[in-house]
């Protein structure tokens, strides 16, 4: 009731130049303490006096103080007066123009004006309704008449509705003013959207359309040519990309829908070169492994060594190779019980050796040196980005020294020697669709990494009529989780459409081994081979020096 108050004496200090009833300003007043009630932000109502008896000049102190008036304000109240020629005036035009222009769309407008005077009824409709309001109100204080707008058209009621209604009364009857929305095949951040726009329209009665143009490619060059082919200025309401300016969403801006969505981004960087045969076989392992391996079958050399009379086997070859000198059956009670627990221990790691050497021969890794922000800090990748349309980047904290001009990357796109930021909701989709043929291993390797890059905006028409229901139908749709659904299902067929062009088997279900895979295999078979031949040849060369000498002996 304070704000009514102060309300209150406000008309009354003005000299109306009009007559009215009583109850219709008492009806002003319960009509902005109902909106005060439901708000559910702080209520601010603005008033604004352009009739004659006030002058109405922005410049100077005045354009200060309209600065200083809160943008979004919850009420705006006009009292016109009945001087149609200041209304006409075109310093009065354009004063109000700007002075309505600083005001958030979405605000509700109410103007006292006498109905009756139909020339003022024109004059000043149009000029509110050329600014775009997405819902005013025009009161007789003297009959009670009203005649509400919702931007696209207009209702005469004989008197005032109820409170509730006031603002609302056909408030989502858009009809014959479809909205249109502008998409490319190249534009893939939100391009599920589409679907957005027409839950929207079905919200509003009306129809979304797609605005047609003829605009390759996407960033600096796509908008460049679409404001060119554009006719008029609102040729479209909405276009179906992020915006990657970061703006502050106090800040006055009629032209970027903010929503509550966060984005994130993470960087990729070019995987690097496979490992080689020596790298392969030590993976498996840790060096703590390793050396623990080594060191027990050192030691039980040693053993062998120091006491030759209990130990008639090779401890290596026994555990590792399953030569036998003796059957252990027959040997002793302590180089059983040796060999037998380093034959049990050998099995076990034996296997999980060679589980894991296949593994790694089906999928081989890459050794890859840039695995924090630190390694990419001092790596000579660069980041390349259309500069004309995106030169925020180049100053960015962590990247900006790396960014060079360049084209923006298409999904499937491979560049060695070329880091990639992207956004966290894309980044799987990119890993599959940016793929090493070659290696049969995705491209990129992506770092544990991630910042907050800032919320979903969207690019609108100026003063768009549809800001607040777009953002309203958005935060809907998000909490009933059809966007999300819409986001998979769009994953899917972009999946879909790139791989199923080309000739790649589903690597996630089937891998085989080819003979590139199993080359260290190979190897390690040449290496016993050449071992045992070698063993052999020593064999036989022993043999025939020691067979003449043994025979003259005799």
């Amino acid at each position: 009731m304070k704000l009514t108050g102060h309300v209150l004496l406000i008309l009354l200090r003005i000299e109306l130049s009009f007559s009215y009833r009583p109850e219709v300003l008492e009806y002003v007043l319960r009509a902005i303490d109902y909106l005060d009630s439901v708000q559910s932000e702080v209520f601010s109502c603005i008033f604004w006096d352009i009739s004659s008896q006030q002058s109405h000049h922005v410049k100077g102190s005045h354009l200060d103080a309209l600065e200083k008036l809160p943008w979004k304000a919850s009420l705006l109240l006009i009292l016109a007066g009945e001087d149609v020629m200041h209304l006409e005036r075109e310093e009065t035009k354009h004063n109000l123009s700007l002075s309505l222009q600083s005001v958030d769309p979405a605000t509700k407008v109410l103007v006292f004006a006498n109905l009756e005077n139909q020339a003022l009824l024109q004059s000043l409709g149009k000029q509110i309704f050329d600014v775009k309001f997405a819902y005013f109100i025009l009161l007789d204080c003297d009959t009670g008449r009203v005649v509400q707008c919702n931007g696209v058209n207009n209702w005469v009621l004989p008197k005032a509705p109820h409170l509730m209604y006031l603002f609302t009364f056909s408030y989502r009857w858009m009809a014959g003013r479809n909205i249109t929305y502008v998409k490319s095949e190249d534009l893939f951040p939100f391009y599920w959207n589409h679907r957005w726009m027409n839950e929207t329209a079905r919200y509003l009665y009306t129809e979304a359309v797609e605005y047609e143009h003829n605009c390759p490619g996407s960033g600096y060059p796509f908008f460049k040519c679409l404001d060119e082919a554009q006719e008029n200025q609102d040729a479209y309401n909405i276009i179906l990309t992020l915006v990657d300016v970061i703006q502050d969403p106090s800040q006055k801006h009629f032209r970027i829908l903010h929503t509550n969505i966060p984005i994130f981004m993470e960087i990729a960087v070019p995987r690097d070169r496979p490992l080689n045969v020596a790298e392969l076989i030590s993976m498996p392992f840790s060096w703590k492994v390793w050396t623990l391996l080594i060191a027990i079958l050192v030691a039980s050399e040693i053993a062998k060594y120091l006491f030759p009379e209990h130990f008639t086997n090779n401890p290596t070859l026994l555990a590792l190779c399953g030569f036998e000198r003796l059957n252990l059956h027959q040997a002793g009670r302590l180089e059983k019980l040796t060999f037998l627990s380093l034959i049990i221990l050998m099995f076990f790691m034996s296997n999980a050796f060679e589980t894991k050497f296949v593994s790694l021969m089906i999928d081989r890794p890459s050794i890859q040196r840039i695995k924090t922000v630190e390694d990419l800090a001092k790596s000579d990748l660069k980041f390349y980005f259309d500069l004309e349309g995106s030169p925020q980047f180049v100053n960015h904290a962590l990247i900006g020294h790396m960014v060079v001009h360049g084209s923006d990357s298409y999904v499937y796109e491979t560049i060695p020697g070329a880091a990639m930021l992207w956004y966290s909701f894309m980044a799987e989709l990119r890993m599959d669709l940016a793929y090493d043929y070659e290696r049969m291993q995705p491209f990129y390797v992506m770092l544990d990494y991630s910042y907050f890059h800032g919320f979903e905006l969207y690019w609108t028409e100026y003063r768009c009529l549809f800001l607040d229901t777009l953002r309203y139908v958005h935060s809907i749709l998000c909490e009933a989780g059809l966007m999300d659904l819409w986001k998979q299902q769009w994953t899917h067929n972009i999946r879909s459409h790139f791989i199923g062009a080309r000739p790649r088997a589903d690597f996630n279900e089937r891998d085989d081994l080819e003979f590139e895979d199993m080359k260290p295999a190979w190897m390690c078979l040449a290496i016993g081979l050449s071992g045992g031949l070698v063993a052999r040849f020593r064999k036989g060369g022993q043999f025939i020096s020691v067979g003449p000498r043994s025979k003259e002996y005799a």
